[in-house]
């Protein structure tokens, strides 16, 4: 098996090349570590990217505040917070979603080709938006099976930061949307105002259209909801069953959420393992501490987990 890992220069852009056999990975370090390519077998399964302009769908990290932030604001252990960006208020998908990430390590070996990014916010107006330095490290390793996505969150500071992480892959539509199917075996589902935030409160999924327990085809499936429940014994997945294509995701106990987001004008589908509520700050203080699910890590500790995507052929 052919394993290799480096760096490429491409219309300015800082840009990290993995291969394991007939799977390639591109990542773009200086767009927010976003892997915004995967190429199997020459069939690209993740939506069309502009590199050249900086454009990507691919895959967003979002990281402080994962999706939304009602308002841009929160509150956490007395300290209030507006969310801001580029000076303007910030709602959707956290900070770090286009800033460089730093290419700390590129390794391919036996086992697979990997890629070491990572990101502080310690000082400017990220720290001010979020004001607990601290360190996000992401760890892309791609072997013939597929790609695992691991994060860890380091507490430099010196009081307990408030956190979510979640990655927000665009999956290709590749053919007609009556053939290809999702599943999600989530038991449970967000309560969501028309504006997509979460109220805090869940509902079971079954009896109701939100229910993706069972393979669905997503032809007039039309979502953008937060899913609740998920377990390291769950597996989601996209099937592109006239291509006799499967993608599974599969992560560890922390990603207990997935947001959901089959838009009917757009030829993207998203299955986005979360760790966290939509506007878990604001949801945790509103008292739905189980539903929100707001990570922390204590000063001087660091937590992490991962995401396993899993590429398989049906026929």
């Amino acid at each position: 098996m052919a394993y290799a890992a480096r760096i490429l220069k491409e219309d300015g852009h800082t840009l990290v090349e993995l291969q394991a056999g007939s799977h390639t990975a591109r990542i773009a370090a200086d767009l927010g570590a976003n892997w915004y390519s995967w190429v199997v077998d020459g069939t690209e399964l993740l939506a069309a990217s502009d590199i050249k302009s900086g454009r990507l769908t691919g895959t967003p990290v979002l990281f402080p505040t994962p999706n939304r932030v009602w308002n841009a604001a929160y509150q956490f252990d007395g300290k209030i917070v507006h969310q801001r960006k580029h000076g303007r208020p910030h709602v959707l998908h956290g900070l770090v979603g286009n800033d460089p990430f730093a290419v700390e390590a590129l390794t391919a070996q036996e086992d697979g080709a990997q890629a070491v990014l990572s990101i502080g916010i310690t000082e400017g107006e990220n720290l001010e938006s979020y004001p607990w330095p601290c360190r996000l490290t992401m760890t892309y390793t791609l072997t013939e099976k597929g790609m695992c996505v691991a994060y860890r969150v380091e507490n430099l500071g010196e009081e307990t930061l408030p956190f979510g992480f979640a990655i927000h892959p665009f999956f290709a539509l590749l053919g007609s949307r009556k053939d290809i199917q999702i599943q999600v075996p989530a038991p449970l589902v967000h309560v969501s105002s028309p504006e997509h935030f979460p109220t805090g409160e869940v509902f079971p999924v079954e009896g109701t259209r939100f229910d993706l327990r069972t393979p669905q085809v997503v032809e007039g499936l039309v979502l953008d909801d937060v899913y609740f429940g998920m377990d390291a014994g769950k597996t989601a997945s996209i099937h592109w069953t006239a291509l006799g294509r499967k993608v599974e995701l599969t992560a560890t106990d922390d990603f207990d959420h997935m947001v959901v987001y089959t838009p009917a004008d757009t030829p993207v589908v998203c299955l986005e393992n979360q760790t966290c509520s939509t506007d878990a700050v604001n949801r945790h203080n509103a008292g739905f501490v189980e539903t929100a699910h707001l990570l922390t890590v204590a000063p001087g500790e660091s937590f992490g987990g991962s995401i396993q995507l899993v590429h398989s052929y049906t026929k």
